[in-house]
């Protein structure tokens, strides 16, 4: 496995999607492993939608929608396709199931981070989850060129990386 968090692969067929964590990346944080592993799962969704050609549980108008994107960013390879249409339709709800999450891997101890509270001294901004649901995608063109925001992202990020835990709750 090359320097990526992980890695989703069909090889195997639609029914038989396997993630693979990257063992250099299975000591970051709990939050950070779980935003992997949600990022990983919205790629094997997307291997099993495309086989289907229809709906999906992430995507009502999947054919047509991924189609577009199929596309416009083929020649890249799905990395790029899946990575794409994360950047421009899965962000929100990522950050959505972040914020969810968070409260049973460690967000108090997080929270009570003498850094944390320096940064955040009125709580965490709305947007800290979005900023963190960015991450594996800064690849993408939304991220590099239509993201005024990203700065504040990219802020969280490292905030992330350097003051979360391993705790769950």
């Amino acid at each position: 496995m090359t320097a990526a968090n992980a890695e989703t692969n069909d090889d195997l067929g639609p029914y038989h999607i396997q993630i693979t964590i990257n063992k250099d990346r299975v000591n970051l944080s709990s939050l950070e492993l779980a935003r992997i592993i949600l990022h990983e799962m919205i790629h094997a969704e997307l291997f099993v939608a495309n086989f289907h050609k229809g709906g999906s549980p992430i995507d009502g108008d999947f054919e047509a929608n991924f189609n577009t994107y199929i596309q416009k960013y083929y020649p890249d390879g799905n990395a790029v396709i899946h990575h794409n249409y994360m950047a421009e339709n899965m962000v929100n709800n990522m950050s959505i199931v972040l914020s969810l999450i968070h409260s049973n891997l460690g967000k108090l101890q997080f929270l009570n981070d003498p850094n944390v509270k320096n940064a955040f001294p009125n709580g965490l901004p709305s947007d800290f989850y979005k900023g963190l649901a960015w991450s594996g995608l800064q690849a993408t063109d939304m991220w590099r060129y239509r993201l005024p925001e990203r700065t504040n992202y990219e802020d969280y990020q490292k905030l992330a990386l350097d003051n979360l835990n391993n705790d769950c709750n």
